[in-house]
């Protein structure tokens, strides 16, 4: 047999790991199988290379006398070969484990196994899961508060996706079955919907706790008062104590969000601003007028 350069045929240096070379050899695998690309010659030879190619690096034996010798005799070293012609059975007169393994891991258990060596026979029945398809969607800050539904459309399909409470940038979501078809009778993949939240311009988020702004009049802010504030989770009744600066905070627990691990609810916290009416009546200034404190 003469010399083949399979650290090229897989892909990977020299210096490859294992681990390289088997992620390696299954991003070819599926590629190229026979059942995935029918009646392509082509296909067929490059998938036949890649085998052999993996038999021998995937092996520290074998790979050892493949890198000091640069060949490897298979006829003595127990690879039973391909069927010429249509590559849709192998044998590996090995234990056949890891081919066993990878098999598994790439079209699932829908070959056949024979009890003699390691038989894999791909032909007629093979079924192969599709792929699963990514995309992005994008959700109003409110929907993360409540959750929520969209509707998306999708390769002509108009797809209805329901958010959780409590999601956030880069959270995601499975939709079963709604991804690339399958080969030969095999199940569809799945829709991977990653989120992207829309900012608002009313919250602000900080891990499971939410932080908003509500104005209270400067007669609120010196005598106090009960007020109406309209929180993520509905109305609530506010007391403001009497001589409340701008900025105090106050914590309403459990009007936070929900988080979408441990369903734990955050809090809210609602920060005053005080707010100066449009016109200041004369009696008001002369009263400020009177006043004798500093600030700074």
């Amino acid at each position: 047999m003469g010399k083949k350069d399979y650290y090229k045929v897989l892909g990977v240096n020299e210096s490859a790991s294992q681990d390289e070379i088997k992620k390696a050899y299954r991003k070819l695998a599926r590629k190229y199988h026979p059942d995935v690309n029918p009646g392509d010659k082509v296909a067929e030879e490059k998938f036949k290379e890649i085998s052999e190619a993996y038999e021998v690096l995937s092996d520290p034996e074998k790979r050892k006398q493949y890198d000091q010798f640069g060949t490897f005799d298979f006829n003595g070293s127990g690879f039973g070969g391909f069927n010429e012609g249509n590559y849709k059975s192998y044998t590996f007169t090995g234990d056949g484990g890891d081919f066993s393994k990878i098999f598994e891991d790439l079209f699932g258990r829908s070959y056949s196994r024979q009890s003699s060596g390691s038989h894999f026979d791909f032909g007629g029945n093979f079924a192969q899961k599709g792929e699963n398809l990514e995309a992005e969607i994008e959700v109003d800050f409110e929907d993360t508060i409540n959750g929520g539904e969209k509707y998306i459309n999708l390769q002509g399909k108009t797809l209805k996706v329901k958010i959780p409470e409590g999601v956030e940038t880069g959270s995601k979501i499975r939709l079963s079955g709604k991804g690339y078809p399958g080969i030969n009778g095999g199940a569809p993949g799945d829709l991977i919907l990653k989120i992207k939240v829309r900012d608002s311009n009313k919250y602000i988020r900080k891990g499971d706790n939410l932080y908003m702004k509500v104005p209270i009049s400067l007669k609120e802010a010196i005598l106090g008062d009960n007020i109406e504030v309209n929180t993520p989770k509905g109305k609530i009744k506010l007391k403001i104590p009497e001589k409340t600066s701008g900025g105090r905070k106050f914590r309403v627990r459990g009007k936070g969000l929900k988080n979408i691990k441990t369903k734990k609810v955050g809090d809210l916290y609602i920060e005053t601003y005080i707010v100066l009416p449009d016109e200041i009546p004369n009696e008001l200034k002369n009263i400020v007028k009177t006043l004798n404190y500093k600030v700074r």
